[in-house]
């Protein structure tokens, strides 16, 4: 079998008739060449079927132009996200890599090594625990969820890390509004993890800190019987369902932990004999797209998931190529109700 030959700068340089200089400017991204030239050069790259050497230039630049990215799991819960990541890179020369955490610390710990080891230049990351970053040397950009606020206060913190986020808390206070509308004090909650030890506990009390905002503002006293822990799972929402209607009579409204675990509470209360929304109303959060395919369609919390990935990717990038010593680069986008016919 014959040899796979390499075509280098010089290949591209000689047919063009330019530089090599001029070649490794052009695929650096360099404004210093003409646009015709620039065009000529990347148009005879092509052609050859040129293909970078991240090891090689990773050495002469200094930078690997690898991006790593870290997600909890590999469903369709963060592709919206993924989906911004990979559109702001499409723009850039830097390459994605994508590691699963399986929302372990021990695997988040993993994989940041194997991402430092590589090395990447930076890191797009939803983080299990905020421990595992301590002692990272590149830059981080956290996504979708982060501990902006004090978990059992709401309040605002102030941190020196980077992060994009929709406000949860801002998104459960307008929904508990909503419900408090039509239903009064006899709203009922579904929350994720309880741990405040991982950031996905922490940013379901930030969301428990909404709801209580919005009782107050109503003077509505917090009922702890009305919090639902530990909807992880679309077999949990389902118990927890079952649970919650062994309490419960008709007529009370429900908000749960996200749009797919709304599946298995509206399924649940169906074969239960419940009719939605006349006997019980339902708010999700997140806006999936299958929230208004389900039946009846899900009222939800939208979150700019798509653009929370591409904000992180772009801050991220400006981060790494300014280097940036400065202020923190830090991210809220606020949430926006979306009424649909479960409510």
């Amino acid at each position: 079998m014959g040899k796979i030959k390499t075509v280098r700068l010089l290949d591209i340089a000689t047919k063009a008739g330019v530089s090599v200089s001029a070649v490794s400017k052009t695929m650096n991204g360099s404004d210093e060449i003409p646009e015709a030239t620039r065009e000529k050069i990347l148009s005879i790259a092509r052609e050859m079927d040129y293909h970078p050497n991240f090891s090689a230039r990773s050495l002469r630049l200094g930078r690997s132009r690898i991006i790593g990215v870290i997600i909890p799991n590999n469903d369709f819960s963060y592709n919206h996200v993924l989906s911004g990541i990979s559109k702001a890179l499409e723009e850039t020369d830097y390459t994605p890599i994508f590691i699963s955490t399986k929302d372990d610390p021990k695997y988040e710990k993993s994989a940041i090594k194997k991402l430092l080891s590589i090395p990447v230049d930076g890191i797009l990351s939803v983080p299990v625990s905020m421990d595992s970053y301590k002692n990272v040397f590149v830059p981080v950009v956290f996504m979708s969820r982060y501990p902006y606020r004090n978990p059992r206060t709401g309040e605002p913190v102030r941190t020196n890390d980077n992060y994009v986020v929709t406000d949860d808390y801002e998104g459960q206070r307008i929904a508990t509004t909503e419900l408090i509308k039509e239903c009064g004090g006899n709203v009922y909650i579904f929350l994720g993890s309880e741990n405040t030890r991982t950031v996905a506990g922490i940013k379901e009390h930030i969301r428990l800190s909404g709801y209580k905002k919005a009782l107050e503002e109503h003077d509505i006293p917090f009922d702890e019987g009305h919090v639902y822990w530990n909807t992880t799972s679309l077999e949990k929402a389902c118990e927890n369902t079952q649970m919650l209607l062994k309490h419960v009579e008709k007529s009370f409204g429900l908000m749960v932990a996200n749009d797919y675990f709304s599946i298995g509470v509206i399924s649940t209360l169906q074969k239960n004999g419940y009719s939605i929304p006349d006997d019980v109303k339902i708010i999700g959060f997140d806006d999936l797209e299958m929230a208004s395919y389900i039946s009846p369609s899900l009222t939800t919390i939208h979150c700019a998931r798509y653009r929370l990935g591409s904000c992180a990717t772009q801050h991220l990038v400006s981060i790494i190529q300014s280097k940036n010593t400065g202020e923190a680069i830090q991210t809220i986008f606020q949430p926006k109700f979306v009424k649909r016919s479960s409510m």
